[in-house]
C-alpha cells in the first residue's frame, strides 16, 4: 500500500506540472487518480500460501552509480531466501554453484519506488506465483532488485525521469548476471514497469549493441536460451525496433511476452515525461508499424492484453495475485513448447489455443549470423478469456 500510495503521488505531481500549475480542478484530479491507483489489488490469488520455495535475492543497491562497473569488480549482495527468517547472506559464487544443472532459471525485476522491504515482500510473493506456476517443475528463482527509491514525495515526477535512466544503468548488472549463468540453463526475464527497462537494457548489451554507452567485453555464449516477459512496461513502444534505443534486445531472445494494459494509469502520463514521446509498451503494445521495423525477429513478440485483469491498477502484486496471468506465463518461465506442455496444478485457464512464436535462429550484427527461417504472421493482442468452468473473476473496477 506504501508503493501504491507514493505511485498514486507520481501521477498526482505529473498531471499537474504537465496541465497547469495550480488550480482545483487539476488538484481534484489528481487526487482522483491516487485513489484508482492505490485500490486492491484483485483477489484472485491461488498462489501457494503455506509453502515457502527457496530462492534468491541479488542486490545492487550498493554498487556504484552512475557509472556501473561490474559484478566482477562490485559483487552485489546476495541472500539466500532458505526459508529463515530474512534470508542467509550468501554470495553469486554459491548461488550459481547450487544450481541444479539444466533447469530453467527465472529472473525478475521490480520498478521503481520500491525500497527494501517491498522488494523482499515482492520477492516472497512472487516466489511462490511462480513456484504454483511451474507445476512442481524445478526452477530457480532469483529477484533482482536496484536502487529505486525517490528523493522525495516533493521531487517525484523529476525522480521518475532519473530513475528510468538508473534502471536503464543497472542493466549492465543484470547482463552480467545474465552472463554469468551456465549456457545450460535457459533463462526467462520478467521486468515490471521500469525493471522493464532493466532487461531491454541487458537484452540490449547480450545482444551485443550498447546502452548508456556501455558494452559487454565478451558476448553471451551462444547455447544460452532467453525467453521474457514484461509486465505494465514503462519504455517506449517503439524501442525494441531495430535502429532504435534497444535495437539489439531481441537478438538473443527467443519470445518475448508483453502484457498489455490499455487502462494503466500511472502509465497514462508516461508520454508527457518529454515532447514527442511515444506511448508506453505496457498500453500501446507493439504497433504493426513497429513489427516491420523489427523485421524478421517481429513473429518472437507477442501481446496479450490483460486489462480485463488489471484495469487501472499499476503495481507488481496486481500481477503476481492473479492465477490467470500466473498460467499465462507459465509456459516462458519453464520453456514448455506451448501452453498443452506446462504441469500447472490447476490445469490452464486459458481457453484459446496459444502457441508460442516458432525459436528462430540467433542473429546479431555483431556475431553475424543471419536469420534462416521466414517469420510467421504476428500474433495479435487479445484479451484473456476464461474457461467456462474457471471461478477466477477479472479484477474488480477500483
Amino acid at each position: 500500500m506504501a508503493r501504491a500510495a507514493l505511485l498514486g503521488i507520481t501521477l498526482s505531481h505529473i498531471l499537474l506540472l504537465r496541465i497547469r500549475p495550480n488550480g482545483a480542478i487539476q488538484q481534484a484530479v489528481a487526487l482522483v487518480a491516487a485513489f484508482l491507483v492505490c485500490g486492491q489489488a484483485p483477489a484472485d490469488d491461488t498462489a501457494c500460501q503455506a509453502c515457502v520455495p527457496r530462492y534468491w535475492i541479488v542486490s545492487t543497491r550498493s554498487c556504484p552509480e552512475p557509472n556501473p562497473c561490474s559484478i566482477e569488480t562490485c559483487p552485489p549482495d546476495v541472500f539466500d531466501m532458505d526459508g529463515t527468517p530474512g534470508g542467509r547472506p550468501s554470495s553469486l559464487e554459491e548461488l550459481l554453484v547450487s544450481l541444479p544443472p539444466g533447469i530453467p532459471v527465472c529472473i525478475m525485476s521490480h520498478g521503481s519506488f520500491v525500497d527494501w522491504q517491498i522488494a523482499c515482500d515482492d520477492s516472497l510473493g512472487t516466489a511462490r506465483w511462480l513456484a504454483s506456476a511451474c507445476g512442481g517443475q524445478q526452477v530457480a528463482m532469483i529477484f533482482f532488485t536496484w536502487p529505486s527509491e525517490g528523493r522525495s514525495p516533493l521531487l517525484v515526477q523529476f525522480d521518475v525521469a532519473v530513475l528510468g535512466k538508473r534502471a536503464t544503468r543497472h542493466g549492465k548488472y543484470m547482463a552480467d548476471l545474465v552472463s554469468a549463468i551456465s549456457p545450460d540453463h535457459p533463462v526467462c526475464l520478467i521486468g515490471h514497469s521500469h525493471g522493464a527497462r532493466v532487461m531491454v537494457s541487458a537484452l540490449q548489451l547480450l545482444g551485443g549493441g550498447s546502452s548508456e554507452g556501455v558494452t559487454l567485453a565478451q558476448p553471451l555464449p551462444a547455447p544460452c536460451r532467453l525467453r521474457v516477459v514484461l509486465a505494465a512496461a514503462a519504455i517506449d513502444h517503439h524501442w525494441l525496433n531495430e535502429g532504435e534505443r534497444f535495437g539489439n534486445a531481441l537478438c538473443r531472445v527467443e519470445a518475448l511476452l508483453n502484457l498489455q494494459n490499455r487502462k494503466d494509469l500511472v502509465l497514462s502520463v508516461y508520454p508527457l515525461r518529454r515532447p514527442f514521446a511515444k506511448a508506453a509498451l505496457a498500453r500501446k503494445g507493439f504497433t504493426d508499424r513497429d513489427r516491420a521495423k523489427m523485421g524478421w525477429q517481429g513473429p518472437k513478440v507477442t501481446d496479450v492484453d490483460v486489462t480485463d485483469i488489471i484495469r487501472y491498477h499499476h503495481t507488481w502484486p496486481n500481477y503476481y495475485r492473479s492465477a490467470a496471468i500466473r498460467d499465462l506465463v507459465a509456459p516462458y518461465v519453464t520453456f514448455a513448447d506451448s501452453y498443452a506442455d506446462v504441469p500447472a496444478a490447476s490445469g490452464p485457464l486459458i481457453q484459446q489455443e496459444w502457441q508460442l512464436p516458432p525459436p528462430l535462429p540467433e542473429h546479431s550484427p555483431s556475431l553475424g549470423l543471419e536469420p534462416q527461417l521466414a517469420p510467421q504472421a504476428p500474433i495479435p493482442a487479445r484479451p484473456i478469456q476464461f474457461s467456462a468452468g474457471s471461478s477466477i473473476p477479472p479484477a474488480p473496477v477500483p
